[in-house]
C-alpha cells in the first residue's frame, strides 16, 4: 500500500505559563476553525532560531510576551485532517514561555481566544494526547515532591529558561 499523506511538517510552539491565582497556569488558545484547545504554534523560519519563531507565534496568536526558553521540551507528533481528505502530520518542538506581558490586542485576536488554566486542567483540555503528556511531564519537573513549585517554575533561579 502506498502512503499518499504528505510528509510531516516541522512546527514550533510556545507553552505560555505564569504563576497565577491557581499556582502554575498555562495559557491555551482555541480558534474558530478548530474549536479545540491548543498552544500557539507555526512553521519555523530558516532565518531565525526555532525558539524565536515560537516567541513570535505566541504574540501573533495569543498576544503574550515574556522570557522564552532556548531549550525545547521535546517534540510531539501531531496530525489533522485535510479538507481534501487524508491527514497532515507534523513534528512540533515546544518552548516554554514565562509570560510577563499580555497585550490587549494582537494580530489573530479576531480568530483566537486565549484562556489561562491551572496547569493540570490545561493538560486535560488540550485535544492532542501527546501534548497533554508533555505538559504533565513538564509540570512534574516543576513541582518539588509535592512541596510546591521549584524556583525554576516561579521564573527565578540560575536560568532565564522557563
Amino acid at each position: 500500500m502506498v502512503n499518499l499523506d504528505p510528509p510531516a511538517l516541522p512546527l514550533v510552539a510556545a507553552l505560555p505559563y505564569r504563576l497565577g491565582r491557581h499556582g502554575l497556569e498555562i495559557l491555551l488558545i482555541n480558534s474558530r476553525a478548530t474549536r479545540g484547545w491548543s498552544i500557539p504554534k507555526g512553521a519555523p523560519s530558516d532565518a531565525r532560531h526555532p525558539h524565536r519563531t515560537a516567541e513570535i507565534e505566541a504574540f501573533q496568536q495569543a498576544g503574550v510576551r515574556g522570557a522564552m526558553s532556548r531549550k525545547a521540551l521535546g517534540p510531539y507528533a501531531s496530525a489533522w485532517r485535510l479538507p481534501e481528505g487524508g491527514e497532515q502530520s507534523a513534528e512540533v518542538e515546544i518552548f516554554p514561555l514565562l509570560v510577563s506581558n499580555e497585550a490587549a490586542t494582537w494580530p489573530e485576536k479576531p480568530h483566537c481566544r486565549r484562556v489561562w488554566f491551572p496547569a493540570q486542567e490545561a493538560a486535560g483540555k488540550v485535544e492532542e494526547d501527546a501534548l497533554a503528556q508533555i505538559i504533565r511531564d513538564w509540570l512534574a519537573e516543576r513541582v518539588d515532591n509535592g512541596r510546591g513549585l521549584t524556583k525554576q517554575a516561579r521564573g527565578r533561579g540560575g536560568s532565564r529558561h522557563g
